[in-house]
């Protein structure tokens, strides 16, 4: 029984290290054949990146006036009021008063509701709306306005702010830039690539721009549309191209 035993268990260690052995020269075949599917097809494509950060030197600010009243002259005249005021806020924080871009009036008459709730044809009130905008290259200096005007709602102006949107001027000659950046990085990772593998890079076969990333500076936001950003005075614009080569 004892021989008998010792004979089953050579049998399996035979068996096992058959198994092992045609498992290792299989895998050996199967990665020699996938290595020769590459090289035969005797091309490769990389991706090469570049990256910059950026800050805004443009601004364009827009704010609206927005007034309230039960009738119509009471409303012009405390539109004229405020717009004044406004514009003397503005002038003693430094800004020309020529560089200040009115819109037309426009008005929207309150009809009074009834007990339901439904509107009727009594008219209970007005609101006259008056946008203004400006566009500068002191971008800290309206950034600072634009944070402090609302200290006029105290003064009872009814002047509403919106965000300001921060651009950078010189943007397109700065992408052509950087695509030819991100082409030497494309480059030099297909380089590095072939010569890990033996190969050298030959000519180059196709090239393709991606989108462009603006993003807020340490933003990780990404879009396969591309972004734009105009919400942060620092930027981090990326670029992307997909280039092709022959492997020699």
């Amino acid at each position: 029984m004892e021989n008998q035993y010792n004979k089953n268990n050579i049998g399996l260690f035979f068996l096992g290290l058959t198994l092992a052995l045609g498992m290792i020269f299989g895998s050996y075949f199967i990665s020699s054949a996938l290595l020769k599917i590459k090289l035969n097809n005797g091309t490769i494509t990389v991706k090469g990146c570049a990256e910059k950060k950026i800050t805004s030197d443009f601004v364009k600010w827009e704010c609206v006036l927005n007034i309230p009243q039960n009738n119509l002259k009471d409303a012009y005249a405390k539109l004229e009021s405020d717009r004044e005021r406004l514009v003397a806020y503005l002038q003693n924080a430094g800004i020309r008063k020529e560089d200040i871009h009115f819109t037309p009036v426009s008005m929207s008459t309150i009809y009074k509701l009834n007990e339901q709730g439904l509107q009727t044809n009594t008219v209970e009130g007005y609101i006259l709306s008056q946008d203004f905008s400006m566009g500068s290259q002191e971008v800290t200096k309206i950034s600072k306005i634009a944070s402090e005007i609302t200290e006029l709602l105290q003064e009872d102006v009814h002047v509403i702010s919106f965000r300001p949107q921060y651009y950078y001027l010189n943007l397109d000659a700065l992408k052509i830039s950087m695509l030819g950046e991100a082409a030497k990085d494309a480059k030099n990772r297909a380089e590095k690539l072939a010569n890990n593998s033996g190969s050298k890079v030959g000519i180059l076969r196709s090239a393709q721009q991606g989108v462009f990333q603006i993003t807020p500076a340490y933003s990780n936001s990404c879009s396969d549309y591309g972004e734009c950003d105009t919400t942060s005075i620092d930027k981090t614009i990326k670029a992307i191209v997909t280039m092709e080569y022959n492997i020699e």
